[in-house]
């Protein structure tokens, strides 16, 4: 929570893209957290930051091995720590990679730049490390559209960036809006598992989190990657889950575990209703009962 965050979409933040806090699937997780025996049941994925759009001295991947191996192990080392940094340091961190997202060319980032110089050099921006164009290059730059009138199309992205740009000078919208500028300005983004690590963080216990990691991923690629995990994120129908739990485990184990796969909102129901209609040859539907993975 200290150095990954979670950039959510809001009537204030457009240019965010996770879904809302939904403070009851936080609470879910919490309860799940507090039964000792749980873990997280699937990785977390983080989005690290390019170097030229954030503080390069917050987050170093160093990689050992060669180019040409198919697994290479490396060491990923965070300087970063959300409440070290001021509000204005927020939104230098913030105004910086907004200028390198609308600049039509990457910026330039001295190896040795360290975290102290890294406020001066948001301040100082130009248009070779990253600034925003000026009118007259972004017209000029702009495509035309096929109509007559020869009229610019409207980018509705960038016009959103250029919106929040402004935004970064109004000291008390910044004020206003501290938390989620904190979240973008991080090292790292949190694309899939939100909830999961905020009911944990109310937890007492220290839970480990296995953490699928993207390095050098730009925003595109953060808004890609949870596009493609949700969207194509499909639950396994109710009758599969059911016939597996009543064919992979004992009634005694089955029964060891009632209590847990109720607290984790599966239905047990199911597996009492299947074992009357499937599994008893007394009932009417033996053995007729469709098992399979389709719905």
């Amino acid at each position: 929570m200290e150095w990954a965050g979670i950039p959510r979409r809001s009537e204030e933040n457009l240019v965010g893209f996770q879904r809302g806090f939904d403070e009851i699937r936080v609470d879910r997780a919490k309860r799940y957290f507090d039964i000792p025996e749980n873990q997280s049941p699937t990785a977390l994925v983080l989005g690290l930051h390019p170097p030229a759009g954030r503080d390069p001295d917050a987050l170093t991947v160093e990689m050992e091995g060669t180019d040409g191996d198919a697994i290479r192990p490396c060491t990923i080392t965070v300087r970063y720590s959300d409440s070290d940094y001021s509000c204005e340091e927020i939104v230098a961190a913030v105004r910086r990679q907004l200028d390198y997202r609308l600049s039509n060319q990457p910026a330039e980032v001295d190896e040795e730049t360290t975290a102290d110089d890294f406020d001066t050099e948001v301040d100082g921006v130009d248009a070779v490390n990253g600034a925003s164009p000026s009118p007259e290059s972004e017209s000029e730059d702009s495509d035309i559209s096929e109509g007559d009138n020869d009229e610019e199309e409207i980018e509705l992205g960038r016009s959103v960036l250029d919106q929040l740009r402004e935004k970064l000078d109004d000291s008390e919208w910044c004020a206003a809006n501290e938390e989620a500028l904190r979240d973008m300005a991080k090292p790292a983004t949190l694309i899939d598992g939100q909830h999961r690590v905020k009911g944990a963080e109310r937890c007492e216990r220290g839970i480990p989190f296995a953490v699928c990691a993207l390095v050098d991923c730009a925003w595109a690629e953060q808004v890609y990657q949870f596009t493609v995990v949700n969207y194509t994120a499909k639950g396994i129908p109710d009758q599969f889950i059911t016939a597996n739990a009543a064919l992979s485990l004992t009634r005694d184990e089955l029964g060891g575990l009632q209590d847990r796969l109720v607290q984790a909102g599966v239905k047990v129901i199911e597996y009492e209703l299947m074992k009357v209609v499937e599994f008893d040859s007394r009932s009417q539907f033996y053995n007729l009962v469709n098992l399979s993975e389709k719905k």
